[in-house]
């Protein structure tokens, strides 16, 4: 797998970073399975890479292309804009790529409003407050009703 970086994220100057599957209990042992993982970094300081790379690496960190190749894979870059039917399955799988994060931080906002109302029934019960008060609380602070509210007191034991 190669992965293009707009920065270091591994903070050591490189241009490529390159990891094989090692055992963590003992690093002599390898998975073998033929899989690398390559972290191209448009960011590095290094000259760690030959200059076609390195040219390759500025132009996806924005500079103008001036290498021969860089400069053909920007043409291929503007001609591939330019067909309706790439642009077309790009904004789609944009748009679905959206909705699916828009998915998940909703639902890590449910769960971190679960995660709050748990804790805070925990709280609560530890100062020995009964139930029917924190019921009134829930709705209160949470804008729930008197059902939802009774539910979370019933799943906190």
């Amino acid at each position: 797998m190669i992965f293009i970086c707009l920065s270091d994220l591994f903070g050591q100057g490189r241009h490529v970073y390159t990891f094989e599957n090692l055992c963590r209990e003992d690093s002599s042992i390898a998975l073998c399975d033929g899989t690398t993982k390559i972290f191209l970094n448009a960011r590095g300081t290094m000259h760690d890479v030959r200059p076609e790379l390195k040219a390759f690496l500025d132009y996806v960190a924005g500079a103008k292309p001036e290498n021969p190749f860089v400069q053909d894979l920007e043409e291929a870059v503007r001609k591939a804009k330019m067909n309706r039917k790439w642009r077309h399955e790009y904004m789609t799988l944009l748009m679905r790529d959206q909705e699916n994060q828009e998915i998940g931080e909703e639902r890590g906002r449910k769960e971190g409003r679960r995660e709050g109302i748990r804790a805070l029934i925990e709280s609560f019960r530890s100062f020995a407050i009964p139930d029917e008060v924190i019921i009134g609380q829930l709705m209160q602070r949470y804008q729930m009703g008197r059902e939802e509210a009774e539910a979370f007191v019933r799943q906190v034991i």
